[in-house]
Parts: structure tokens; sequence; C-alpha cells
């Protein structure tokens, strides 16, 4: 009965110890600056914004079925940066395919733009995978006022043969304002 008693809380601290070691990525943001940080590894994403981009607030939204929570930052050029994390396969089935890192690695991906016809947005995603996690910093614009233009586009393509320098210069504010930093 005594080495029941002794091994019981032993067994308690052991499972405790073995859940935290498997636990979230912490989120904190400091103005223009979110860190997430995985409790298992210890290993850090840092996102900064630039300074054109004001902290606007945090948002939660459900988007195409997945239930998502960021940080949203503004510009006077009206756009804006959302910052997040959400689980990796939440994330796979947002965009509809599998990232080809490990399951539970880290890797950084090269920035991405597209552009969604439905909305009418241009979108450059810079991702991260943490553990079983992504991180992702997406900015986002409507490339035109003039709504028939938005309607005539259907895909990446169609936008840069009629405005390419308008995508450039989105892709260089993008990659200016955006720095995703892993350590």
């Amino acid at each position: 009965m005594r080495v029941i008693a002794r091994l019981v809380p032993l067994m308690l601290v052991v499972f405790i110890i073995g859940c935290a070691a498997k636990g979230p990525v912490h989120e904190a943001r400091d103005d223009n600056r979110v860190v997430y940080t995985s409790a298992r590894t210890g290993q850090t994403v840092i996102v900064e914004i630039g300074s054109a981009y004001t902290y606007d607030s945090f948002i939660k939204r459900d988007f195409k079925g997945t239930d998502f929570h960021g940080f949203l930052y503004r510009a006077d050029d009206e756009s804006v940066i959302l910052v997040s994390k959400m689980p990796r396969a939440e994330f796979e089935d947002l965009i509809g395919f599998t990232l080809d890192a490990p399951a539970s690695s880290t890797r950084q991906y090269p920035p991405k733009t597209i552009f969604q016809s439905a909305y009418c947005k241009l979108v450059r995603t810079y991702v991260t995978t943490l553990d079983t996690d992504v991180v992702s910093a997406v900015k986002l614009q409507t490339p035109t006022t003039d709504e028939s233009l938005c309607e005539d586009w259907t895909s990446l393509d169609e936008v840069m043969a009629e405005r390419f320098d308008m995508l450039a210069d989105f892709d260089a504010s993008a990659d200016e304002n955006i720095h995703m930093i892993l350590q």
C-alpha cells in the first residue's frame, strides 16, 4: 500500500509533464510584433509588421467553415495584414492541399501571391509551420476601385497581364512590411 501511495503522485507528475511537453503554441503581441512560441520545442516565430500599419483589433471569424483568430493591422492605403495561427490540419483544409513539411516540424515557406476573384482581393501569404500549428501573415488589398475590372479578372495571370506594375508594387510593399523570423 505504501508503494502505491508513493507511485500515484509520481505518476501524476510524470503525466502532467508529458502533457505540458505536447502543449500548445503560445502567442503574445506587443504593438507591431507578434511572437509565437512552441511549448514543446521552445522554437519561436516572430512576425514583425512595418510602421506603415497600425494595430486595429483582435478578430475571430469563420471563413470557409474554419474558425480562426488573429491580429488585424491597417494601413492608410486601405490594405490590411492579418497575423494568425491555427492547427495545421485546419490550415491545410482551408488552402486545399497538404504542406510538404513533416507533420510536427518547423519550416518557413516562401511568400506566395494569389488573386481571389470572388472578393477582388490580392493576397500575399507568408507561412511558417511550428510543430502542429501554422503561423501566417497575410496582406490583403483590393487592386482597383473600378469594379468592372474586378469582374473581368478571374486569375492572377489576368491581373499581371493588365496591371503588372501594380502587382509588383503590392508584392514589394508586402515584403517591406512583413518580416517572419524563425528562431
